[in-house]
């Protein structure tokens, strides 16, 4: 394709006649209406070809995903209605017949807005926020009752005028670079007031009272456009509870803790699991206590723990579409016995993952998020230095989230302060505690990996050698941190303890030499590497995939833009991408290669069931679901294509680097070899592009030379890696978006279409010095580094803007405001 000219496929034939008679001329016309992209006219005209039957099956499915669909009349419909109330609260039955228990009320008059992808309730000073997904069904009354109700899966979001002018202002980045200051509208928090606050966390049941009881009518209608969430007529009655759920999960809690204090610590997490994250009322697991206790006692507290866990996934919630009968007592203890019969011929949940993983470990998780704290588990989690150490007392730890309601990150919103979420509801759990079951779990500490997933480790005080155990006796157990004066080195360097890691081998430290780097004019050439002896490497081999064919030579360890590539290359490598899946829909060979390329089905092992139909030639394509699966996948793919731009490209890979400690290399000069088992060894020669992601700054992406090394160098050990050179006046890695060699992924590509014919000199941002407290880290200081991080970190909205501001400007990412982007970038990711 000619550069500068595009493709626009539409899937509606009358769609695309339409379009060319208002749009369609030819270059040399001038136009009726012209067509603006970017500040360019566009010239359309039709196609000569056929469109692509696999963009228009893509489309097909993009129209099908749809979650708003107009209209068929045209007619535009009410979308807000006066209410003269608002109520939270829950499902219970009465004879058998649901009612709304409300557990708060406000009865100031607002407004409720269903929008496109949810609806908003806005009250003289507050404003909840339901998104459509969240929402199971919507029953709305009658002239007589005129209430609606939506049942949800999860809290929604709750904001509150922002009026304070002293707190900090929201940090805004705008063109340039620039920042812009301005007062937040709203501000996020946790609750409608105090009687909400104790009810907010479990009741996900709200109602609105109408202030036009006509507008029951108009709401039913928008269900029947698909303009909001599912609905249906239903009218219910509501009461006043007997009890608040304050004081029913208060007298749960004394129950566990003083009448049932023999009940195993997993069990008593089960059952106030069952309360605390919404599945049942503290009241109803009041009435399993005395069940539980007979099923404790003829099968085991770990049996009787497992029944419970699996209980949350079969109770259904409570509500118009549950029958009472369901949720009774008599139906509980039926679930529960019949899960009882099955664990005593398969066995618990947790013995069948430690048999199959040694390096696995059942851990409880914890999520924070803006209402409320959630608990789940014991689920699996891969070792760690601290859990290994402790193995006796893993369920005195507890990996917790800080999350948004919906499971994500808590992401930034124009117009928005989340100060109080971060500096009120998420402080005050890193300073206090969370308590389950009797334990008290504080924070302990963070990973480099779980800090970006804004997660981290509490742990309970336990006795271990008659000693007991705090956080910080555990902490200065794992080294000595207390020279260090900068909080955030301090918990990255205690944070290599919780690392996952698959296996370890312990190593005497008589053993273990310390050696100097690698400098030259002010650069560290070996940053993050080091070597290690044959017969350590072997010891390793041994205790880490010991039936290995191949074993790796590279081990990572703990211990304490346009650059001159001629578009036609992208177009080029983009239609082969197309026409493999063109060839993929009608090939199984085809299929089952590109399911395996990409890891899709290999659980099911549908590639080998491919591959058995063609043997006997039998076509995948005469089965519905075959077929459909085989062109999901191909979508998928497409679709990366089309807005990732994952364009595939064969002669290419990604490999961990280390360093040349033989000094073969010369400046300028890499040595990369890949092995495996289909093609064998293959060392790369000749001019090779390099880079690394995330690649923002147009330096970030560098020429350089492959080369062989002797049969008899050290060089000639290592495989699937690249190696750099130790000489030269700056080291390569940290050209490329300032890596290192502790762990990083390096882009080598020898394909010669993508060489660049023109390179920039790489960004050389300055270190920024580490922030010197005066006195040693405590735990406070690592806390709050922790949530200074979580409240900052803009990653995301940098790489999105610097995307979009670099395909629009003429020079790309050397467009001056892509390099301020690409520095704050670089700032951001130093600072994790």
């Amino acid at each position: 394709m000619k550069r500068g000219c595009a493709i626009l496929t539409v899937l509606e034939k009358d769609g695309g006649t339409s379009f060319l008679l208002t749009y369609g001329q030819p270059a040399s016309t001038a136009a009726l209406t012209p067509l603006i992209y970017l500040g360019r006219q566009i010239y359309c005209s039709q196609g000569r070809n056929a469109p692509d039957e696999l963009h228009l099956a893509s489309l097909e499915l993009e129209r099908k995903n749809r979650t708003r669909t107009q209209v068929k009349d045209g007619k535009d419909l009410q979308r807000s209605f006066q209410v003269k109330s608002l109520a939270c609260g829950l499902w219970d039955y009465v004879r058998d017949e649901p009612v709304f228990v409300s557990h708060f009320q406000d009865c100031t008059p607002g407004t409720v807005i269903f929008g496109p992808k949810a609806l908003s309730i806005s009250l003289p000073t507050y404003r909840v926020d339901i998104p459509y997904f969240m929402v199971t069904s919507l029953t709305a009354g009658n002239k007589l009752s005129p209430f609606i109700t939506l049942s949800l899966v999860r809290a929604p979001k709750i904001y509150t005028k922002y009026s304070d002018k002293d707190l900090q202002r929201l940090l805004m980045i705008s063109r340039f670079g620039a920042t812009n200051r301005r007062d937040p509208t709203w501000k996020r928090v946790s609750s409608i007031g105090p009687e909400h606050r104790g009810a907010v966390s479990t009741c996900f049941a709200y109602r609105l009272q109408l202030a036009n009881a006509k507008d029951i009518l108009r709401i039913l209608a928008l269900n029947q456009a698909k303009e909001g969430p599912p609905s249906s007529p239903f009218t219910a009655s509501s009461m006043n509870p007997h009890m608040s759920l304050a004081n029913e999960a208060s007298e749960l809690n004394e129950a566990l803790t003083l009448h049932y204090s023999n009940f195993p610590f997993d069990l008593k997490f089960q059952l106030q699991k069952l309360s605390q994250n919404g599945f049942l009322t503290p009241r109803k697991v009041m009435q399993l206590l005395p069940e539980v206790s007979e099923m404790a006692n003829r099968s085991g507290g770990d049996a009787a723990a497992d029944v419970v866990r699996k209980l949350q996934f079969r109770v259904p919630f409570a509500g118009p579409q549950t029958e009472a009968s369901e949720l009774q007592l008599p139906a509980l203890v039926d679930i529960m016995t019949k899960s009882e019969d099955l664990i005593r011929t398969e066995g618990t949940y947790a013995d069948e993952v430690m048999k199959q993983h040694e390096h696995i470990v059942m851990v409880y998780r914890a999520t924070v998020t803006p209402v409320g704290t959630y608990i789940y588990g014991p689920e699996p989690e891969v070792t760690n230095r601290v859990l290994r150490k402790y193995c006796k007392f893993a369920s005195y730890f507890m990996r917790v989230s800080f999350l948004e309601e919906d499971g994500e990150p808590l992401r930034f919103e124009n117009d928005v302060s989340n100060e109080e979420i971060y500096h009120c509801r998420f402080k005050g759990v890193l300073d206090g505690a969370i308590d389950v079951a009797g334990r008290h779990f504080q924070f302990l500490g963070f990973s480099h990996s779980s800090l970006r997933s804004q997660t981290c480790w509490f742990m309970a005080p336990f006795v271990s050698g008659g000693e007991l155990l705090m956080s910080k006796i555990v902490i200065g157990r794992l080294g000595n941190f207390l020279s260090i004066r900068c909080p955030a080195k301090c918990a990255a360097r205690i944070g290599q303890a919780f690392t996952d890691t698959l296996s370890s081998v312990e190593i005497p430290e008589a053993v273990v030499d310390i050696i100097d780097d690698v400098q030259a004019f002010g650069r560290v050439f070996s940053d993050g590497v080091g070597t290690i002896s044959a017969k350590l490497l072997e010891r390793v081999w041994k205790k880490h995939r010991p039936g290995a064919k191949l074993h790796p030579t590279l081990y990572q360890i703990r211990y304490a833009e346009d650059l001159g590539v001629p578009d036609e290359t992208f177009h080029s490598l983009q239609e082969d991408a197309l026409e493999h899946l063109r060839m993929m829909t009608s090939s199984a060979i085809n299929a089952a290669i590109h399911l395996e390329d990409h890891s899709i089905g290999l659980a099911a092992q549908l590639p080998w069931l491919l591959r058995s139909l063609e043997s006997l030639r039998l076509p995948f394509q005469a089965d519905d679901f075959l077929r459909g699966s085989v062109e999901m996948a191909a979508l998928i793919s497409l679709r990366e294509l089309k807005y990732r731009s994952r364009i595939p490209v064969e002669k290419g890979v990604t490999l961990y680097g280390i360093m040349d400690e033989s000094g073969y290399l010369e400046e300028g000069e890499i040595f990369c070899v890949t092995d495996t088992p289909a093609e064998g060894r293959n060392v790369i020669n000749g001019c090779v592009t390099i880079t690394r992601s995330p690649a923002l700054h147009p330096g970030d992406v560098q020429v350089v030379r492959a080369v062989n090394a002797p049969v008899d160098s050290l060089l000639s050990e290592l495989h699937n890696c690249v190696v750099f050179s130790q000489k030269g006046q700056r080291d390569l890695p940290s050209q490329l978006s300032g890596g290192d060699l502790d762990g990083d992924l390096y882009n080598v590509i020898y394909h010669k279409g993508l060489l660049p014919k023109r390179t920039f000199s790489p960004a050389d941002y300055p270190r920024l010095p580490p922030e010197d407290i005066g006195r040693p880290v405590e735990r406070r200081d690592m806390y709050e580094f922790f949530l200074r991080f979580m409240e900052s970190d803009q990653l995301g909205r940098i790489a999105t803007l610097h995307q979009v501001l670099a395909d629009q400007a003429p020079t790309g990412t050397a467009d001056a405001r892509c390099l301020i982007l690409a520095d704050l970038h670089s700032t951001a990711v130093r600072i994790a």
